[in-house]
């Protein structure tokens, strides 16, 4: 028996068609899912029609699991995990200085040796995000942030989940530092 087809390439679907077939996927679920969801993952994933349902099931997953309520906060959180930083390519720089101008501390501070207390919690800032929002190796984060060694860097972002656990002022510090980095 002989077959016959077309090869064609199926590029990136229009912002209206991934809205689309997101809002029918959902539909099979029959669960709800707040709009700015839905906008949110056919814009960040629009790469394919793959690429958008892996997101989707993934959040709903998480919050069928966990036994939450999806809404934009949520789908950020659970997706970062698949594109930390799909839509632009974040340097430790940009961290940098995102906590420099926070923080209002100088950019010779943060590579300086002083131990200050204020000094020394904005570098470790700068290298626990450094850690979570880039593919920089611990040495690498070591190295730019005060020429420090990769165990520095490392203990550096174990003081901060650490103090992130236990002061809520600091989570929310760090949670809105990343959000402006990301944005």
């Amino acid at each position: 028996m002989i077959h016959s087809g077309m090869i064609a390439k199926i590029g990136r679907p229009s912002h209206n068609t991934a809205l689309q077939i997101l809002r029918s996927k959902v539909a099979k679920t029959r669960k709800k899912l707040p709009g700015n969801v839905l906008e949110f993952i056919s814009k960040k994933f629009n790469e394919n029609v793959r690429s958008m349902e892996s997101a989707l099931t993934t959040v709903l997953a998480y919050a069928n699991i966990n036994k939450v309520k999806i809404n934009l906060q949520l789908a950020c959180d659970v997706l970062s995990e698949l594109h930390p930083n799909e839509e632009r390519n974040i340097t430790l720089k940009d961290i940098e200085e995102a906590v420099i101008k926070h923080c209002n501390v100088s950019r010779e501070n943060i590579h300086s040796v002083n131990k200050s207390r204020s000094v020394a919690l904005c570098r470790q800032l700068c290298t626990y995000i450094a850690k979570k929002l880039t593919h920089a190796s611990y040495q690498e984060i070591g190295q730019y942030f005060g020429n420090k060694r990769h165990t520095t860097a490392i203990f550096a972002i174990n003081k901060v989940k650490e103090k992130i656990k236990n002061d809520v002022e600091f989570r929310y510090l760090s949670e809105s530092l990343i959000r402006k980095i990301r944005d």
